[in-house]
């Protein structure tokens, strides 16, 4: 394994000499909850969020960043966490099986896992904290991603949590599941979030929020540990397809071509059962 995984981000220390642990975005200081979009552009300015290449406006959205592939991927013989006091590059150099370059794309086949390096890493203070989860457009092509981080000091890592105060860099674990795909570096896959404190969000508060902009149209509402989520197997406006299938066996989709393919070449439609119900076949996305 090349000696230059742990040290993807050289600059990092030289920054956390500038910023320390001080809590420098005024505007956060005090304040609780997930980082909204001024706020994450204050976040860059200060250099808690850094990256390998400049970050453009378009990676911040309402309340997340998107994350960036980096020029490189690991194919690893199987899915890992670092333990406490590991990191990603102790684990690659057991378990990578070969790298792939990601400059002018490469293949990433399917039920096979990979490790990728991310452009942007973070240096957060305390207090800070983030969660990531895969981007709408990854997870609609069943493209099973999560971030990573280093263990710490007294903590293993977790998937898709970057602990309070954690300084280092960042990584996807990526396992294409219904499709072979085709990633390039600086493709989008993930998004992070940035969260202050410890926010909670109880019921009677959900309850208000629903009051004031109506979470769901549906006329019995239950909100009990949070707002469950429920699918319509009747059609809408007599519409007879409902969802869509996707073919065992169709070929790779590069993930920066959005609206390219042909539905028909990849998706098998799904009609309103008459039943009312339907069947998942095991396997099936």
């Amino acid at each position: 394994m090349p000696s230059t995984v742990p040290s993807l981000f050289p600059d990092l220390a030289a920054n956390a000499a500038v910023t320390g642990d001080r809590e420098d975005t005024a505007s956060l200081r005090h304040a609780t909850g997930i980082v909204p979009a001024q706020g994450i552009r204050e976040l860059l300015r200060d250099k808690h969020v850094q990256s390998l290449d400049p970050m453009g406006e378009d990676q911040i959205q309402p309340a997340s960043l998107d994350l960036r592939l980096g020029d490189v991927a690991y194919r690893v013989r199987a899915s890992f966490l670092p333990g406490v006091g590991e990191t990603v590059a102790d684990r690659l150099r057991l378990y990578a099986m070969h790298k792939v370059d990601l400059r002018g794309g490469a293949l990433f086949e399917k039920n096979c896992v990979y490790i990728v390096p991310l452009m942007e890493c973070v240096h957060f203070g305390k207090r800070m904290s983030g969660f990531a989860n895969p981007k709408s457009s990854t997870g609609r092509l069943d493209v099973f991603v999560r971030l990573i981080t280093d263990g710490g000091a007294e903590r293993a890592a977790e998937f898709d949590r970057v602990r309070e105060a954690y300084k280092g860099p960042l990584y996807a674990e990526i396992s294409p599941r219904a499709f072979s795909v085709i990633l390039n570096s600086g493709d989008r896959l993930n998004q992070l979030r940035v969260r202050r404190g410890n926010p909670t969000a109880s019921d009677s508060a959900m309850r208000r929020l629903d009051d004031a902009v109506g979470l769901t149209d549906a006329h019995v509402k239950r909100i009990d540990g949070g707002l469950p989520i429920t699918a319509d197997l009747s059609g809408i406006d007599g519409e007879p397809v409902i969802g869509y299938r996707a073919k065992p066996h169709a070929g790779a989709i590069e993930m920066a071509k959005a609206g390219h393919y042909a539905i028909d070449d990849f998706w098998d439609p799904i009609s309103a059962p008459r039943s009312g119900g339907l069947i998942l076949n095991p396997g099936d996305f």
